[in-house]
């Protein structure tokens, strides 16, 4: 039977690696977001001012997005603002026909 030394070095060296794989991927992730970041001229890029935003969702679907956020190293809510400006960008031509129809001073 293994030692309790040899047991926790075990462990230790798994731990490491598992970092170190962490690491290494979440170091390609930021290289993907650093190259998105300066292709969009978005206004929000630049805001420092937040509102707040209450939303209900289901109780697995809470779960869910914290076990993420977990994984990933940050927040639900910088998660969540990060798909929102993905959806905003992947529709700035809805954007756009509000704004011809509408105009863009008026808020909804």
């Amino acid at each position: 039977m293994a030692s309790r030394k040899t047991f926790i070095k075990e462990i230790q060296e798994e731990k490491e690696k598992a970092l170190s794989a962490f690491i290494d991927m979440k170091g390609s992730e930021a290289s993907e977001d650093n190259s998105q970041e300066g292709s969009g001229n978005s206004p929000r890029m630049k805001e420092r001012r937040t509102e707040r935003l209450n939303l209900l969702v289901g109780p697995s679907a809470k779960a869910d997005l914290h076990k993420i956020a977990h994984m990933k190293r940050t927040s639900a809510n910088n998660l969540i603002n990060h798909m929102i400006d993905k959806y905003i960008e992947d529709n700035q031509a809805v954007i756009e026909k509000y704004d011809a129809i509408f105009g863009e001073d008026e808020e909804v």
